[in-house]
């Protein structure tokens, strides 16, 4: 299994499990988590979700190695996917908590801060080196940028491609708590013990009033799948 899922009473934690891979998300690890939330999509006695990943990277964004075999079309399909499972993580009615013990590139980066709440080690930070690779973000990665950076932070993260440590994200504002590693199980409980203080539903409830006023819709461009398959061999999903 590519995704582990353990509940503990209203508590769900999913975690990624191709350590070897440093997580990064194939076809078959993105088939587990679509899975795995359309289920909990169901579970109406689950209230918070928590996203870790096992091995030293929280993931290392999209699986290259997988995709550039695949057509414009292929990948173009692909990507409509994967923009929809980071539309199904923002849009559960529970509580979504992520959970880094390591770094988050490209899409790992964009699925760790469509989160409600985020937790990371003080040596965990993001980066979105696509267009030093010449390809767009995609992956829904604009909204949940610009909806957690900011219009300009967003724009400077993607033109430099530079390494977002955890404090500044912290300091942003965008940022929950960064932790020693000996710390994170326990800032873990901690938070979650917190988040249920306010009620189940009333979360639920202002949840779905944020969706609706931030005005969370597909911003799919079919043009960005083809050029990225163009450009495809000269991004390399690399944690390094």
């Amino acid at each position: 299994m590519t995704v582990h899922c353990e509940i503990d009473g209203a508590v769900a934690t999913l975690t990624l499990a191709r350590p070897r891979s440093r997580n990064a998300i194939d076809t078959g690890l993105l088939t587990a988590l679509e899975d795995v939330l359309q289920r909990l999509r169901r579970e109406r006695a689950i209230d918070v979700v928590c996203l870790r990943a096992e091995g030293p990277v929280f993931c290392a964004g999209t699986d290259l190695k997988e995709v550039a075999g695949m057509s414009v079309a292929e990948l173009e399909h692909w990507q409509a996917r994967a923009e929809g499972l980071v539309q199904t993580w923002q849009q559960l009615d529970a509580t979504t908590v992520s959970v880094l013990a390591g770094p988050a590139i490209g899409s790992g980066a964009v699925l760790a801060l469509a989160s409600d709440v985020r937790l990371g080690v003080e040596a965990a930070w993001l980066q979105l080196p696509e267009l030093q690779h010449g390809l767009p973000l995609t992956w829904h990665g604009m909204a949940i940028l610009c909806g957690s950076l900011g219009a300009d932070r967003t724009q400077r993260a993607l033109l430099f491609g530079e390494r977002l440590e955890l404090h500044r994200l912290q300091q942003w504002g965008c940022w929950d708590a960064v932790v020693t590693p000996d710390a994170l199980d326990a800032a873990l409980v901690n938070h979650v013990a917190q988040i249920q203080q306010a009620p189940a539903l009333a979360r639920r409830m202002t949840k779905r009033a944020l969706r609706g006023w931030c005005g969370m819709a597909s911003h799919h461009d079919p043009y960005l799948a083809a050029y990225a398959a163009m450009q495809q061999g000269h991004l390399r999903s690399d944690a390094s």
